[in-house]
């Protein structure tokens, strides 16, 4: 989707000893959004700290999309915008919007929970292991009463049970969370976002006469 931008921005006038060194990035907010079929118009406004002589204001951080030619913007009239341009900034990449960083976060808690389960499953698979080793020992010791047998039985069995029952559960547990992550990038793709991607910057130059003492 092509994306058209108007930027507005007010200016405060600095002193000249006041004079900024380099590039000013202040920030913006969306003030208006124009939907159309093959596009969109987005409206952003600043307040802008200006001296007298030339002066470069950056807008950084935008998103994706954005058609150079279309990028308008405008300012009191004591200043003159002398140049609007657009950059790819590959070195920052874009602020997600607010509902992926929820979702991110989302699939972030099922990544932990599965990987609890794994370690889990580890511990009780080792400890099944442990017991089969030790029931294999008893059956062959001739030293134990009947009793004895019995009760190294009984404990094998309630544990053994309730092993398996424990790795059931988390195989459920395991096959829910695969379908809930398989849900949130489906819906990420929906929303075709992509991980990762260069943000946008626009440099606006003006030259302002303007000077308070």
């Amino acid at each position: 989707m092509r994306i058209r931008y108007l930027l507005l921005f007010g200016c405060l006038f600095a002193t000249q000893l006041a004079l900024a060194s380099g590039p000013t990035s202040p920030p913006s907010k969306i003030t208006d959004v124009t939907v159309f079929l093959r596009g969109a118009q987005v409206s952003r406004e600043a307040r802008v700290t200006v001296h007298k002589g030339d002066n470069v204001i950056q807008f950084k951080g935008l998103a994706s999309g954005i058609d150079a030619r279309s990028i308008q913007a405008a300012a009191p009239p004591v200043v003159i915008i002398n140049s609007v341009s657009h950059e790819v900034n590959y070195l920052q990449t874009q602020q997600p919007p607010r509902r992926v960083m929820l979702q991110q976060d989302s699939l972030e808690l099922l990544k932990e929970q599965l990987e609890r389960i794994k370690k889990e499953d580890l511990v009780l698979d080792l400890e099944k292991k442990m017991l089969l080793k030790n029931q294999s020992i008893s059956g062959k010791e001739t030293g134990l009463s009947i009793d004895e047998l019995e009760r190294a039985a009984d404990f094998f069995r309630q544990r053994m049970t309730n092993i398996n029952q424990i790795i059931l559960k988390n195989q459920q547990k395991t096959q829910k969370i695969k379908l809930h992550t398989k849900q949130i990038n489906e819906q990420l793709r929906v929303w075709n976002y992509k991980k990762k991607q260069p943000s946008n910057d626009i440099i606006v130059k003006i030259h302002s006469e303007y000077d308070r003492t």
